[in-house]
């Protein structure tokens, strides 16, 4: 019995290893296939067609997703709320005070930029954790 355990184990570990040889010879010569460039326009025409019907697939699949729909109505929710308005009045605050205190000058397209930028990045994760 110990004898059949030793040569099962054995053989799984032949097996793990042939799989590392095998995905590190993969890798490999794909690196390799990257460093030329007729290859890497081999690849990249190769895959075209992929990228091409998994596209389509999505934009087909995208109009009956309920995820995307309940995702609409909390930004419309928000919005209507007022809650971007205000991450970008808040945002503007927080700059305007850290541009102050570090006696830089305020250039007000910058810090409408900065500004709209944060409150976006705010506002998609607020989105995203409801």
């Amino acid at each position: 019995m110990a004898t059949t355990h030793t040569n099962c184990m054995a053989l799984r570990n032949t097996n793990t290893s042939n799989n590392r040889n095998i995905q590190q010879q993969i890798g490999g010569t794909y690196e390799k296939m990257l460093r030329n460039s007729l290859y890497k326009f081999l690849l990249f025409v190769s895959g075209l067609p992929v990228n091409l019907i998994v596209t389509l697939i999505y934009l087909v699949r995208k109009k009956s997703d309920p995820y995307l729909q309940i995702r609409k109505e909390i930004v419309n929710r928000y919005r209507q709320e007022g809650y971007e308005n205000r991450l970008i009045e808040d945002a503007r605050k927080q700059l305007t005070n850290k541009y102050l205190f570090f006696n830089k000058p305020i250039s007000t397209i910058k810090l409408q930029k900065e500004a709209k930028r944060y409150a976006d990045n705010v506002f998609q994760e607020e989105v995203r954790k409801s």
